[in-house]
């Protein structure tokens, strides 16, 4: 560790344990991350101190003011009219600072600590005053007291003109930055972004978005506590609560109803009744594959080992070696051909958070198998499979509970089936009390049967194509589940030209028909949507219609999208920087990662369109005044959120010890930040206990972030030791396949939304009359379209990509709100992992 590492590690001590104890109290964590040990004495500490070389700081302004010497002789009667805020801020506490004493305030202290005369007297104070027991209070002479209030006085008068500055089409003045000498290099183009709207989105490539905070707190630096620092953390809870709840609960009762359901219905395949036989053969032959797919990790070597009847053997390796390999081809068992179109094996490849472990892997095939291996209505041979696969499911009452207990937590997840399901046909067949063998041989009834199918099928199958080869509506063993933003997808391409004119939607269209500020402005007017296709507008409209009367409350993913829709409320009294038109840019760009996070966290269910602690000792720390993003709309919705995904996995006995402590503290954290935001907007005092929260807050989202990504039994140190893909933030997620008859050769591709490296952001921010450049991370969205041939692409994969293009699958839009930087870089994995000092 350098010098200046160690002593920054003395001066937080103190601090440090007061502020632990504290979040130890609020948010009552079950283990904390082990912090970097300090070895040596203070006395250690002074001699390292003394040997640190200083780069003297020179102000910026017109009174070129230079820290170093400030310690020398302070005309009292000089000319400050000139001066700026930092200027003027530095020379009034320069009487204090040489006799050491030891600010509060933490822009101060960093001030002076670049001298090589402060951190001494500030040592010399501190051994005083733990030797006599009193405070010390710095003396001053009556010329610099009248020096100093005259100094007050013009600092009153430049407050006054924080914003719109004279002579100027700034909405900041960047004059008035009481703390612009925390950055070594204040960019240009980041100092002319944060003069024009209050901030600026810097690229870089932190590993995680607590980073940056981790950083801001090793360096005193203000944080900006953005909406999506608190979105990614409910991400991993969501995504890592239910890998775990599909390892240890899910995963294990659906092994069983695919063998059960597999051995029952080989038990008719014996039966004289010759349409009960043939049904059973192919009953038993699909659940053999669904079997298959549940436990193993490879397709077979022979078909010996399938439990299988003998005439669907090889029908049953093709099927499981297709969804192996998970390319898109045709089939003799799903009855796809050059007429129908090809099934989509693709789809069959893990990805999300199920390529983290063999189980999830296995879990993911034998899922999608019972999700898209469809019975068509307009196939009397398929209508009567499903007859009596539904037939023999009402004879198991135990097969209905486990049924019950996977698909009815998932509904309330991930929403409700889109295509008709098991358990309905098997309601319908229930009231239809026939004997099995009399229903399966009457055209009559199996007709009535199948009428009834469709009517079910009709009413709750949204996502679909115009045109389509395949069975318009299908029986699903476990369907995927309807989320409206497919829906929406669909309605805003073209299917009706006869070359599409917009085969592929864009993220952007989601958030225009939820109506997020900014959206549709950019679509038409940056983007020129509507010159590519005039019937783009009205496309839009339609698509806002179809999803008008969502229930948004009625699945944890559906209340997800509507939390993001609060980023854009304009209905509250907001600072001035959230009320830009670039800020609706920075929400967009922080709805749009988040929800594909969200699609990244359903890749399974959700139906896609087919077209630290310290030491003890030394100097009390100073306070850190940073900021949270005050959106409170936000805030309670994501507290909603976060409540409801615990009553879900309570409800459903899915809770585990981890998810509920996790789910306390997550929820305290949005509590905490809302009550802050409310403050903020209301001019109410923030307390130095709340501004230390503030501060230490990527040390408490990392020890979240640990407690989430560890397995049972483990004891992560620090995020050094995550070695899973879940140590970086990207993620990726195919969301829409654009395949439909209408669209050219060229234009087959699958959309894919992702998340890149975490980006940081500046705001200027006014807190109690004084400007403060905070900062903060925001998420990085991506979007880009890949051949509809290629393989569909997995977090690895992504994380690979982002390694030769870190920028790559930025939106065009986003540059007006991005200040590249120079020198910005990953994350220094020892310094920022570590400890979380």
């Amino acid at each position: 560790m350098n010098h200046n590492s160690y002593y920054k590690l003395m001066q937080k001590n103190a601090f440090r344990t007061v502020a632990i104890a504290f979040l130890i109290l609020l948010f009552s964590p079950t283990a904390w991350a082990q912090s970097e040990k300090i070895d040596g004495s203070r006395g250690d500490a002074y001699i390292e101190r003394t040997k640190e070389k200083k780069t003297p700081l020179i102000l910026p302004g017109t009174g070129k003011i230079n820290i170093e010497k400030l310690k020398g002789k302070i005309d009292t009667q000089m000319d400050i009219s000139k001066l700026n805020l930092v200027e003027l801020r530095a020379i009034r506490n320069a009487f204090a600072a040489r006799q050491g004493y030891p600010f509060k305030d933490a822009t101060l202290r960093a001030l002076y600590n670049t001298t090589t005369w402060y951190n001494n007297a500030l040592w010399n104070v501190s051994e005083k005053e733990e030797t006599s027991g009193k405070k010390f209070s710095p003396r001053y002479t009556k010329e610099q007291l009248a020096f100093t209030e005259r100094i007050r006085a013009q600092e009153a008068e430049l407050r006054k003109l924080n914003f719109k500055p004279a002579n100027s089409k700034d909405v900041v003045n960047m004059k008035n930055l009481i703390n612009p000498f925390q950055l070594k290099e204040f960019d240009p183009k980041l100092y002319s972004m944060l003069g024009q709207n209050g901030f600026a989105i810097v690229p870089a490539e932190h590993n995680q978005l607590f980073h940056v905070y981790e950083k801001n707190d090793y360096a005193d630096f203000p944080s900006f506590v953005t909406t999506d620092l608190y979105l990614q953390q409910f991400h991993l809870y969501f995504d890592c609560v239910l890998r775990d709840v599909e390892e240890k609960h899910l995963d294990s009762l659906m092994i069983v109803f695919s063998s059960k359901m597999g051995a029952e219905m080989k038990t008719l395949t014996s039966s004289q009744n010759a349409e009960i036989k043939a049904a059973a053969e192919y009953g038993q032959a699909w659940f053999a594959v669904a079997s298959w797919l549940f436990s193993h990790d490879k397709a077979p070597k022979s078909m010996a080992t399938l439990n299988a009847p003998e005439a669907y053997k090889k029908m049953v390796m093709e099927e499981i070696t297709k969804s192996f390999e998970a390319e898109n081809g045709y089939s003799d068992m799903l009855e796809y051909d050059s007429q129908t179109g090809m099934f989509a094996y693709s789809l069959f490849r893990p990805r999300g958070h199920y390529t983290r472990s063999k189980v999830c892997s296995r879990y993911f095939r034998g899922m999608m198998w019972l999700q898209t291996a469809h019975f068509g209505t307009d196939k009397p041979a398929k209508m009567k499979q499903i007859a009596l696969i539904a037939n023999v499911f009402n004879q198991q009452p135990k097969l209905k509970t486990i049924y019950d207990k996977v698909s009815e937590p998932i509904t309330y997840l991930m929403g409700t089936p889109d295509n008709a399901t098991l358990i309905q046909v098997a309601e319908l067949v229930k009231k239809m009390n026939l004997p099995i063998e009399k229903l399966l041989s009457s055209n009559k009834d199996m007709g009535k049967l199948t009428a009834n199918i469709e009517a079910i099928a009709k009413k709750q199958t949204r996502i679909e194509l115009k045109k389509t080869h395949g069975s318009k509506y299908v029986v699903d063993i476990m369907p995927q589940r309807y989320q409206p933003d497919a829906e929406a997808l669909i309605a805003t391409t073209d299917q009706d030209s006869p070359i599409s004119l917009r085969p592929c939607p864009k993220g952007l269209d989601w958030m225009a028909v939820m109506g997020l500020p900014g959206a549709e402005r950019i679509l038409m007017d940056e983007l020129k949507e509507a010159q590519k296709w005039k019937d783009f507008p009205k496309a839009l409209t339609t698509a806002r219609k179809k999803v008008a009367n969502t229930p948004w409350e009625a699945c944890v993913a559906n209340q997800w999208m509507y939390t993001l829709q609060s980023l854009g409320d304009t209905a509250q009294s907001l600072p001035y920087f959230m009320q830009t038109p670039q800020w609706q840019k920075k929400n967009l760009n922080t709805a749009l990662a988040s929800w594909a996070e969200l699609k990244h966290d359903a890749i399974l269910y959700a139906k896609q369109p087919m077209l630290a602690e310290c030491g003890d000792g030394g100097p009390e720390p100073p306070v850190v005044k940073g900021y949270v993003e005050p959106n409170v709309k936000f805030w309670e919705k994501a507290i909603a959120l976060v409540t409801r995904m615990d009553k879900v996995l309570t409800t459903y006995n899915l809770q585990t010890e981890k998810a509920k402590a996790v789910y306390e503290r997550i929820k305290e954290m949005a509590e905490f930040c809302r009550d802050i935001s409310i403050k903020e907007l209301n001019g109410g005092k923030i307390t130095d206990e709340e501004y230390n929260q503030i501060e230490i807050i990527g040390s408490t989202v990392e020890n979240i972030s640990l407690e989430l990504v560890s397995e049972d039994n483990q004891m992560l140190q620090g995020w050094s030791d995550v070695v899973s893909t879940d140590k970086k933030v990207a993620v990726v997620a195919d969301v829409f396949t654009a395949g439909g008859e209408n669209v050219a050769i060229d234009d087959k591709c699958v959309l894919y939304e992702g998340v890149g490296p975490a980006y940081e952001i500046y705001v200027v921010v006014e807190i109690d009359g004084f400007l403060y450049l905070t900062r903060g991370s925001v998420l990085s969205y991506r979007e880009f379209t890949r051949l509809i041939s290629d393989p569909r692409m997995t977090d690895e994969e992504w994380q690979e990509e982002l390694k030769k293009s870190p920028t790559g699958g930025t939106p065009s839009w986003m540059k007006e709100i991005i200040a590249p930087v120079k020198g910005m870089s990953a994350d220094d994995e020892e310094t920022f992992y570590s400890s979380g000092c």
